[in-house]
């Protein structure tokens, strides 16, 4: 009987796609919450009850300018936020954001225990470490034997699939023959 994956360290293309999913799912929320807010402020036409109650002298002339120019700014922070939320708490109440679910992947002390949130916290720390120097942090999960990144070091955890998957040699057997055929037929 051949052996599952599960309890396994998970490799670099699992926690990439799982990794590309969360940022689908953040990118989403934070765009249907802009759309929201931009919906509801063309809908409440804020521009004129400012100026019908003389906000604007109370507003400073470089606060003015800031809010009319900076929006891309607000909502890469306002984005960085959500994205830092959801990591934290997915991680610490789970130990799976969706993706990881998605996945089959849980983040999981070296012990094997959930995440608490200062280990959370260490995690998302490590991201950006991991990130920086040309996300070789990330890459590390490639060489290393318990397929563990930087942040994964300095947080003392480690990424595992959770579900019973096995390698199928009959479908890759069926391939390969299959491919052999094609190749002689060419021939």
């Amino acid at each position: 009987m051949p052996h599952g994956l599960l309890g396994h360290y998970a490799g670099f293309t699992s926690r990439f796609i799982a990794f590309f999913i969360d940022v689908i799912v953040v990118t989403v929320t934070l765009s249907l919450m802009v759309w929201a807010f931009v919906i509801t402020q063309s809908l409440l036409q804020l521009g004129p009850l400012v100026e019908a109650l003389r906000l604007e002298a109370a507003i400073p002339a470089w606060l003015q300018q800031f809010l009319a120019t900076s929006g891309p700014v607000l909502v890469g922070l306002f984005g960085s936020i959500i994205y830092i939320a959801y990591n934290l708490f997915f991680w610490s109440t789970t130990g799976r954001t969706p993706g990881k679910a998605f996945m089959g992947l849980r983040v999981v002390t070296i012990n094997g225990k959930r995440l608490s949130l200062l280990r959370a916290i260490l995690r998302l720390i490590g991201y950006l470490l991991s990130a920086l120097p040309l996300y070789l942090g990330f890459l590390w999960t490639l060489i290393d034997d318990r397929r563990q990144g930087w942040h994964d070091k300095l947080a003392g955890t480690c990424v595992v699939y959770t579900w019973a998957a096995r390698p199928d040699e009959r479908f890759l057997a069926y391939q390969l023959r299959r491919l052999a055929a094609t190749r002689s037929k060419q021939e």
